[in-house]
């Protein structure tokens, strides 16, 4: 069972943006998740509790607050892409972008895969 322990609301009119953390009934931080608009991101599960449910739960419980969901994954990342398709969400497209320039001077095209919650 997760509890949801921290919700941040950092949100204009526009687009409402949460980040949530999760963590055990003894108090062990699992993970956590942010929406901004529509989008899911940065969605993670500590090391100590992978393998054992907690993804799909954590976006179970994402879905069941905020629907029409979609989310971006690397496609190499092929732990959190079966993750994601067995808590319901579908491949939509492939998409390119490119890192932010305060990042980086150098503009480095990135390949993603998007994924809608159905």
């Amino acid at each position: 069972m997760i509890i949801e322990k921290k919700t941040f609301k950092n949100s204009t009119k526009s687009k409402p943006h949460y980040v949530i953390y999760f963590d055990s009934e003894k108090g062990e931080h699992i993970g956590g998740y942010s929406i901004s608009g529509y989008h899911l991101y940065g969605l993670y599960v500590t090391p100590e509790f992978r393998g054992m449910g907690y993804c799909k739960k954590i976006i179970d419980y994402a879905v069941s607050k905020k629907k029409n969901l979609n989310l971006d994954v690397d496609p190499d990342n092929i732990p959190a892409i079966k993750c994601y398709e067995r808590a319901g969400f579908k491949f939509v497209k492939e998409m390119y972008y490119y890192n932010p320039l305060w990042q980086d001077t150098k503009k480095i095209k990135y390949r993603v895969l998007r994924y809608k919650h159905v």
